[in-house]
């Protein structure tokens, strides 16, 4: 039989925040976009966002597999969707904007 103690730190339930109603990437997003370039673009940030979600869903298998690394999951993504709209950045400039 369990102690009240070890019943209390049993696993009550467990949130997937599928539609980001319980955390906006979006607004991370955005601060870490104007913090590394400033408010210099002439793109919408909610278009870079959904074009970068949509190049971290292209290579998440790779990633959750192990096929490649998170960090290059990472820089794919960020630097994918700034190509979208024809802004190369480097890979440690992908990686400050993870951070």
């Amino acid at each position: 039989m369990k102690s009240t103690t070890e019943k209390s730190k049993e696993i009550q339930a467990v949130l997937f925040d599928v539609d980001d109603t319980l955390y906006d990437q979006a607004q991370p997003f955005a601060k870490a976009c104007e913090a590394l370039f400033g408010r210099v673009y002439s793109f919408s940030i909610d278009a870079l966002f959904a074009s970068s979600r949509r190049h971290s869903d292209e290579v998440f298998e790779l990633s959750r597999s192990g096929a490649i690394s998170m960090e290059e999951m990472y820089i794919y993504r960020i630097q994918r969707a700034f190509a979208d709209f024809q802004i190369p950045i480097s890979d440690a400039q992908a990686l400050e904007f993870q951070r």
